[in-house]
């Protein structure tokens, strides 16, 4: 739907301030707070605020009432804002900070307690000047990546078209967490995606997401099944990892941590957003919890391997592991009820060409549509707690792994072998074949006579998925 201009919105173009995009573009967690004087409170800490408040914890404060004779209608609790560090210049006014509330979750007021012990309210805000120097040269939007540049000339062009009042312009359709009102949207120019066989694949449509008045919200992508994501905003080139024709034409490093399953920097990214949308009483997860010693206080989240965007009310084999600012401590697997091991932080080759030939094992031709079956069943189950697929442990193959092993095929079983078995990549790329006989395993050779990754004389072994995790090391 496309509309004019509104006369609410011309009135308020005349208070439309050009504001710098790099001093603007910020996380919106980040973005919207509390001044306490010359301190500033992000909302993100009110929140783990609550999530102390929440829970009575060993040797962590209890909520405490509050009473202040402007206030009135019911009974009001203060709890301190604990993961707060006091700036040096803060520290010579203010002892601490403190969030009054009614009920969890939702903050009355934030006042700041003076060396003097007088309380004074902090004012809210939308601007956090702890990211005022941040500068941000970008941001990216799936593969694609888009330039301060553009995105300022898109928005002094949206601005301009406000400020007239006479322009048309698309109402924004996706939700945007913390802020209110009317979004609009102006889209940016269309790029290509580059298939891993180097072809043009389809576009990203990419746009600028500005408030009515043409304040800066956020820059957002639209998914292929119709809805929007916001792009992540770069403020270092080294932070890109972009792939690009040259790279995606043989194969891209995807980083993250392997617990057996492989959970991959995207995931964990959603999953820290989810934490941060999720900080409130009712919910069980995040969940706060004082382990002391390196980890200190540290907030658990469930992660599962089917990646689902969205915490449930139940326990899980594997955690992601934050402080009390949601930052990233680590990925673990966790074993019994409290014995929390630590997962690998490595990069996997992804977008790999997978093998796409027949195989011969022991004699018997396999034609590569059976073994693609074997692959996509094994992939599968990669989500479930299956018996299948298992860790593989052996030589490498052309395509670089780590890898998985499929459920074994005895149909192909004759005197010589019991069976046959595809080996995958965890994002599910064919990268060989073995089969099994005499007690042990042994490669397949491509039809042509070849042997994926070469001879070799390492012995292939199986191992349950996360065989190797009770040796890492121990986080709680």
């Amino acid at each position: 739907m496309r509309y004019n201009l509104v006369l609410s919105v011309i009135l308020n173009a005349s208070l439309l301030q050009v504001v710098p995009v790099a001093t603007t573009m910020m996380a919106r967690e980040a973005a919207s707070g509390y001044m306490c004087g010359n301190e500033y409170i992000s909302d993100l800490e009110v929140k783990v605020t609550f999530l102390y408040a929440a829970r009575k914890l060993d040797g962590r404060p209890t909520p405490s009432l509050y009473k202040n004779p402007q206030l009135s209608g019911g009974r009001y609790q203060m709890y301190p804002i604990l993961t707060h560090e006091i700036s040096e210049a803060a520290k010579g006014f203010h002892r601490s900070y403190h969030v009054i509330y009614r009920k969890i979750g939702i903050p009355i007021r934030i006042f700041a307690v003076t060396l003097d012990n007088e309380h004074i309210q902090c004012s809210r805000t939308g601007d956090s000047p702890s990211h005022i120097n941040d500068v941000i040269i970008g941001y990216k939007c799936g593969s694609e990546f888009i330039d301060n540049e553009r995105i300022e000339e898109k928005l002094g062009l949206a601005q301009r078209i406000i400020e007239d009042g006479m322009g048309y312009y698309n109402p924004f359709p996706g939700t945007i967490l913390g802020s209110r009102g009317k979004h609009l949207m102006w889209p940016l120019d269309n790029t290509l995606h580059h298939s891993s066989t180097g072809k043009t694949s389809e576009s990203t449509t990419c746009f600028l997401i500005t408030s009515e008045s043409g304040s800066f919200v956020q820059v957002s992508y639209k998914l292929l099944y119709g809805d929007y994501k916001e792009c992540d905003a770069i403020k270092d080139k080294a932070d890109m990892r972009i792939p690009t024709l040259s790279t995606t034409n043989r194969k891209t490093k995807k980083m993250g941590y392997l617990c057996g399953v492989f959970f991959d920097d995207d995931y964990i990214s959603q999953s820290v957003e989810n934490a941060k949308n999720r900080m409130n009483s009712a919910a069980r997860y995040p969940e706060l919890q004082i382990w002391g010693g390196e980890m200190g206080d540290v907030i658990l989240l469930p992660l599962y391997p089917s990646k689902i965007p969205s915490p449930i009310a139940k326990t899980a084999r594997y955690y992601l592991i934050l402080d009390t600012k949601v930052q990233v401590l680590a990925v673990a697997r966790r074993f019994g009820r409290s014995d929390y091991r630590e997962c690998e932080r490595r990069g996997i080759d992804w977008n790999q060409k997978p093998e796409n030939c027949d195989f011969t094992c022991q004699n018997v031709d396999i034609p590569i549509t059976e073994l693609k079956e074997l692959a996509e069943a094994a992939c599968y189950e990669i989500p479930k707690d299956t018996t299948y697929p298992k860790a593989y442990e052996g030589p490498d193959f052309d395509v670089s792994g780590p890898y998985l092993i499929s459920q074994p095929n005895a149909k192909r079983k004759t005197y010589l072998m019991d069976s046959i078995q595809a080996v995958i990549t965890h994002d599910c790329k064919l990268a060989g074949v073995v089969y099994f006989t005499y007690g042990s395993y042994a490669k397949c050779k491509r039809k042509d006579g070849s042997i994926p990754g070469g001879l070799s004389q390492k012995m292939i072994r199986l191992h349950e998925i996360d065989f190797n995790l009770r040796d890492n090391r121990k986080l709680h």
